[in-house]
């Protein structure tokens, strides 16, 4: 049932990288609110999804690599969200959602096992947290 959600926010990050690369290039105003408003909608599915996964794993979403960039690519898009109502800075719109789309692009071709298989250390969580950073 989480993959729908994922899945949905796949296609709400794809569509508002899009917008963004439009209003880069043409600096339409709306253009720009649309990429906001698919954003916020991408970000309550992956947050649907999220809670799922929770739930069935019974325990927090990122315990294995799957889970991990599940996690880190709806962190990064909601920490580009605050800095954009914060600073009006919609430059990196573009970037934070095609890095978002493909962050789960990629969570969703890996192998089952290695879906369900729990190995990450505190290290491995830190790295993470460092590279979801990265891109914001």
């Amino acid at each position: 049932m989480d993959t729908f959600w994922f899945g949905a926010a796949l296609i709400a990050y794809s569509i508002s990288a899009l917008l963004y690369t439009i209003h880069s290039l043409f600096d339409r105003l709306t253009i720009s609110r649309w990429a906001v408003i698919v954003a916020i909608s991408g970000v309550i599915c992956h947050s649907i999804g999220l809670v799922i996964r929770t739930i069935d794993a019974g325990h927090a979403p990122f315990t294995n690599l799957y889970e991990s960039l599940v996690f880190s690519s709806w962190s990064m898009v909601i920490f580009y969200l605050l800095i954009e109502y914060r600073y009006k800075a919609r430059v990196i719109g573009g970037f934070v959602t095609l890095m978002a789309f493909l962050t789960i692009g990629y969570a969703s071709l890996l192998p089952n096992n290695v879906k369900q298989k729990p190995h990450w250390s505190r290290h491995c969580r830190v790295t993470g947290w460092n590279s979801m950073l990265l891109p914001v």
